[in-house]
């Protein structure tokens, strides 16, 4: 069972890792195009049908590479990072936060800090698992000085948190937000 455990307040749990729609999409597009060319190849309007073909198979092939790239790296972050958390095979790390540094921007960008010289960095990527909310978007770790309790997984040189604990009530009164962005109540 993935828990951090229940002191104050468990504020993220990785419960689900879903596939990316929009990439899968992306991937698809110049899919649906090379079938659409390759079943229109005889269209009385095409004036090189080869031409039709060629352009078809350039098409199918961009999106099954697109596809298949997304599939494996999926598939490698599913079983290797995901899994291990749900199954509670987590390393833990608790104390204050130190060293936030937190990125400028909006969408892009990544927030850095330290939790007993365990040094972790949050994107807003949705294609990783795991806690991906930087501070900007309305993040958990928002500020040094927290006191956190952190379970990770370790892949790849990378520390996915699969799940957030705030320890104490003061920092949860100083308008901690929830991993959705509301305000803890």
């Amino acid at each position: 069972m993935l828990n951090c455990g229940d002191k104050v307040m468990n504020i993220y749990n990785c419960k689900h890792y879903f596939p990316n729609l929009l990439v899968i999409s992306i991937a698809l597009i110049p899919m649906a195009i090379g079938i659409y060319y390759l079943f229109n190849y005889q269209n009385p309007f095409a004036k090189e049908p080869a031409k039709v073909v060629r352009d078809g198979i350039v098409f199918l092939g961009i999106g099954v590479i697109f596809f298949t790239i997304y599939v494996a790296s999926f598939v490698d972050n599913y079983i290797n990072v995901f899994i291990p958390g749900k199954n509670g095979q987590l390393e833990y790390v608790e104390g204050l936060v130190t060293d936030l540094s937190p990125s400028d921007f909006r969408e892009h960008g990544a927030d850095e800090f330290s939790v007993n010289n365990v040094r972790f960095i949050i994107s807003n990527n949705p294609l990783s698992p795991g806690y991906n909310r930087t501070a900007a978007n309305g993040g958990v770790i928002s500020s040094n000085g927290m006191s956190v309790k952190i379970g990770y997984v370790e892949y790849k040189n990378h520390l996915y948190i699969m799940c957030i604990n705030v320890l104490d009530d003061q920092t949860i009164r100083q308008g901690t937000k929830t991993g959705d962005g509301s305000p803890v109540p």
